[in-house]
């Protein structure tokens, strides 16, 4: 006979270290950059973004594939694994990475016409990052975020004199070496993510056979199934992101993919947040699913969160932003001229606001081996709807093209997760998708508006509702939290007596 019983696990607990993990993990990713680009202007952004969205493209497979497999079937308690999942989530990243470390020189040097020192930045850098989102995507698995956050928290000291010496010093010292030799920047991230890997290696791969290297457990291929459609469909959906980079460089000047670059890297700053939630949505939806209707329920409650609190603010700054570019061009040290280019902005930040409201649906697809199959599908259709736009949009728009596309895009993908959310929850999960979209035209209203009527009573309106929304926001947040039923981590446990008769 089956039971289930459970632990205490405070949710809300684990979302304030998943957050403060998620900053740190920003302040790195995605901070530092925008820091390079304010600094170095946007010829060396552009150079710096095709090296690094290159970086990313690479890691997908283990990032987005292999490690969030690891972290769901960690999180079921199903049955006693043991350390299976480190295991194969090991032996597999170290698969991988040797088969790049033979196969991406050829493409680098033949293909994208790199020279040594880039390709060198990009296997270590890479070799440095995938064993890092493993071992992240594992504690995460085990939901102990505040070890998580602690082992991030020293690695980040490390980076932080690294990036003054490497990152923000030599264009103010005149340190030419440095500064003439863009790659230079990549080494407090290289560092950050090493010392981290080595942190965990000392306390958590002695606790690991490895051997025999060349052969895994019954369980991987279950486990690697699992990881080839979160992979695949994250290869359509966020590989399309760093695509849109590596593709531009063929269609604009350096000046442009600079501004493409820092705005892709500026408006992920609202990825964090989609992050931060996933991180620990992921592991506890799945573990909710073997009680009732528990996943379902939390889902949609976060649902409604995100819907009444993010989106009106979103809105808010979209609409600020499309009546005072000038805003955007003091932010950006005038440096990426923003009086012309202040929809890039609002384009990018609408796809980034899109992919965090498909976050929580997504981790509710994905905490299902059944339903994990519809995601690669998904995210192909993200994939062709943007490349189609692509096809119609640059060619004419240039630059809005490339922006544009990506917010069709991330808009269409949001909607089919959506209404494959609605169909296979029975309608429990996606109906907040209704106040969205009136959100989401009112917005576009307004900013059309305002192209033709400048008048402030435009963001008062918009401020007023938002208040209204973003009060019961977080209410609906408070009343979320104080649901014990949602922080107890449920297992199943076998009674032996009744298994032996």
């Amino acid at each position: 006979m089956t039971l289930i019983s459970r632990n205490q696990n405070n949710f809300s607990k684990n979302l304030i270290f998943s957050i403060l993990t998620v900053i740190i993990i920003g302040l790195v990713n995605i901070v530092y950059p925008i820091i390079i680009g304010l600094i170095f202007g946007p010829e060396t952004m552009g150079k710096f973004s095709l090296i690094f969205y290159w970086i990313l493209l690479l890691n997908i497979p283990i990032s987005n594939g292999v490690a969030p497999a690891i972290s769901r079937f960690l999180a079921t308690n199903s049955v006693n694994l043991d350390n299976k999942p480190e295991i194969i989530g090991i032996k597999t990243t170290i698969y991988y990475y040797l088969l790049i470390l033979i196969i991406y020189p050829i493409i680098g040097f033949i293909v994208l016409d790199f020279n040594i020192i880039e390709i060198i930045i990009v296997l270590i850098t890479l070799g440095s990052i995938i064993f890092h989102y493993l071992f992240r995507k594992t504690i995460q698995g085990k939901e102990n975020f505040s070890y998580l956050f602690k082992t991030e928290l020293i690695s980040f000291l490390l980076f932080i004199p690294l990036m003054l010496i490497f990152g923000i010093l030599p264009k103010y010292l005149e340190w030419n070496f440095i500064t003439n030799n863009y790659y230079m920047v990549f080494i407090p991230i290289i560092f950050y993510h090493l010392f981290f890997d080595i942190l965990i290696s000392i306390r958590y791969i002695k606790k690991l056979n490895l051997k025999p290297f060349f052969s895994l457990p019954t369980e991987a291929k279950q486990v690697l199934v699992y990881a080839s459609f979160i992979g695949i469909g994250v290869f359509f959906s966020l590989g399309i992101s760093h695509f849109n980079i590596i593709l531009s460089e063929n269609h604009l000047d350096n000046f442009e993919l600079g501004v493409l670059g820092f705005w892709n890297s500026t408006a992920s700053i609202i990825n964090l947040i989609t992050v931060a939630i996933g991180s620990v949505l992921l592991p506890r939806i799945t573990n909710l699913r073997t009680k009732d209707d528990l996943a379902e329920s939390l889902t949609d409650k976060v649902n409604w969160i995100i819907t009444l609190i993010v989106i009106p603010l979103g809105g808010l700054f979209f609409i600020i932003f499309s009546q005072y570019p000038i805003i955007l061009d003091v932010v950006t040290l005038n440096k990426y001229n923003m009086q012309i280019y202040w929809l890039i902005a609002i384009l990018l930040c609408f796809k980034e606001l899109n992919l965090l409201l498909v976050d929580t649906v997504l981790s509710y697809i994905l905490s299902s081996e059944k339903h994990v199959r519809f995601y690669p599908i998904s995210s192909f259709i993200y994939a062709i709807s943007t490349i189609i736009s692509w096809v119609i949009l640059v060619p004419k728009f240039g630059i809005f093209g490339f922006a544009g596309s990506l917010a069709i895009g991330s808009f269409i993908y949001l909607l089919v997760n959506y209404i494959y959310s609605l169909i296979i929850s029975k309608r429990k999960i996606g109906l907040n998708f209704i106040i969205l979209i009136a959100f989401y035209l009112l917005i576009i209203v307004f900013i059309v508006a305002l192209q033709y009527w400048t008048n402030v009573i435009f963001v008062i309106i918009w401020s007023v509702i938002s208040l209204i929304s973003i009060i019961f926001g977080i209410y609906k947040a408070l009343k979320l939290i104080q649901n014990k039923n949602y922080s107890y981590r449920y297992f199943e446990v076998i009674n032996e007596s009744n298994e032996s008769n």
